[in-house]
């Protein structure tokens, strides 16, 4: 989760009155968008909740890693959802990466990398300049869109999105 900017960009929804220039710069407001929904079954832990909030806080303005680990089965993944829908509007960013296996996690950071190209589009359609911002030069086609069919293209997009934080 990325501290939520100053003040947003906001872009005209109409494509023609987009911003088109080289000005277009990384965006870190995207919107909230989660495919897992909010447990509302999930109730107490509010120690746990707020042990969470504190660690996560304690480096608000940098790169902050927190691991929760444990025997399956004990609510690691509800908490950590809990904390999300508790405080996204805290922050300009929320991404879910289920890390269960090595193929999910590269899978979560593919759908990043696709939530990237697809906010920025919003703002340019110049795919070629997205793509440098984004690490992903020569990767995008003219619509945007990528391929990943190789354990090497996997590792680029993970690397770049990765960059991106």
């Amino acid at each position: 989760m990325l501290p939520a900017p100053e003040s947003p960009l906001t872009y005209p929804a109409n494509p023609s009155q987009r911003p088109q220039d080289s000005k277009l710069q990384l965006s870190f407001d995207i919107s909230f968008s989660l495919d897992v929904r909010d447990n509302r079954g999930f109730v107490g832990r509010e120690y746990l909740l707020e042990n969470l909030k504190q660690e996560i806080e304690k480096d608000k303005d940098g790169l902050n890693i927190i691991v929760l680990y444990g025997t399956g089965g004990m609510g690691k993944m509800q908490l950590v959802l809990k904390y999300i829908y508790q405080q996204y509007e805290n922050y300009s960013s929320v991404f879910f990466v289920n890390t269960a296996s090595v193929q999910t996690t590269i899978l979560g950071f593919i759908q990043i990398m696709q939530q990237l190209v697809q906010h920025h589009g919003q703002s340019s359609d110049d795919y070629v300049h997205i793509g440098q911002l984004l690490g992903m030069a020569g990767k995008l086609d003219s619509a945007g869109c990528f391929m990943v069919t190789s354990e090497p293209e996997e590792q680029h997009v993970v690397s770049a999105v990765r960059q991106w934080f």
